[in-house]
């Protein structure tokens, strides 16, 4: 966008006004907003373009922290397991053996199914990390689309 030639800036010259009073005045706050947004964008941009390349350890190295590393490291940490277990829920042939789990002065560890089942859903959630695992009804890419005949 041009904005030295629109017809603000033309209007301003033909008043009389100084270079620097038309771009004090007239330029700089046509243009601040769109500037604003322009760096707004490439600020993101270059801030998830370094987070990319440190999550394949390819970025910034440690001990320097950054986004991309800080998840890499913690993938896999038990962040699944934890919020499974405070649903109540746990894989076949486990239990919660001790601890506790307190929702809002509830102990949940001492609750019956029928407690957890109103809590499950209205008060606490379970979001998994993985696409696949939230949806498990979409088959795989390798099925077959239409049958063969």
């Amino acid at each position: 966008m041009a904005i030295e030639v629109m017809e603000f800036v033309e209007v301003a010259r033909l008043r009389g006004e100084g270079l620097w009073w038309i771009i004090r005045h007239e330029i700089l706050p046509n243009a601040m907003p769109p500037l604003t947004a322009e760096f707004g964008l490439r600020f993101c941009f270059v801030f998830l373009f370094i987070a990319s390349l440190s999550f394949p350890s390819l970025g910034i190295q440690p001990p320097l922290a950054d986004w991309g590393g800080m998840v890499r490291e913690n993938a896999g940490a038990g962040k699944s397991t934890i919020g499974l277990a405070v649903m109540g829920y746990t894989r076949q042939g486990c239990r919660l053996a001790s601890g506790t789990i307190n929702l809002n002065g509830v102990e949940l560890m001492d609750a019956s199914e029928e407690d957890l089942r109103l809590v499950r859903g209205s008060k606490i959630a379970y979001v998994t990390q993985s696409a696949a695992a939230s949806f498990p009804w979409i088959p795989p890419p390798c099925w077959p689309v239409f049958p063969s005949m």
